[in-house]
């Protein structure tokens, strides 16, 4: 699997090593937008990995009503820690807001709130998107494992 994605590797390792090298050299809030780059880049790997597992055999009828089964057990689980973890940004959110504007004015603490807040959603959003993937996922592994060992 490596030899297949070696291009992107090789991307990963350059880019870490001229954000290890700009950070010595205190310059890389210049090069801030850089995250936005390697962010997408991120997302265009995880997209081939995807695609690359996607076209693997989903198994047999009973490994698919397998996955069926975790995958809603596991969404009945991800609706109910998502709620209460909603619950928790809310009053982080707030809490935030409260003690930076106060100290550094409104809209430094607004701004910094929402940041916050847009980075939780995209951590929660990610989550689902794993859980989306993995779950039906598994039977391609469980499938090509067993195609492995009768030979």
């Amino acid at each position: 699997m490596v030899k297949e994605y070696k291009g992107e590797l090789l991307f990963l390792v350059i880019a870490m090593g001229a954000y290890v090298f700009m950070a010595t050299l205190n310059i890389s809030q210049n090069y801030s937008y850089f995250a936005v780059v390697f962010g997408i880049f991120g997302l265009i790997v995880a997209w081939k990995i995807y695609e690359k597992v996607d076209e693997q055999s989903d198994g047999n009828e009973k490994m698919r009503e397998i996955a069926e089964s975790i995958h809603e057990g596991a969404m009945v689980f991800l609706s109910r820690e998502y709620k209460i973890l909603g619950y928790f940004v809310a009053g982080v959110f707030i809490l935030l807001m409260i003690v930076i504007s106060s100290q550094k004015g409104f809209w430094i603490g607004f701004w910094t709130s929402v940041s916050y807040a847009v980075g939780a959603g995209c951590s929660m959003l990610a989550g689902f998107f794993w859980n989306e993937c993995s779950d039906y996922r598994k039977c391609t592994y469980c499938s090509s494992s067993f195609r492995w060992r009768e030979g």
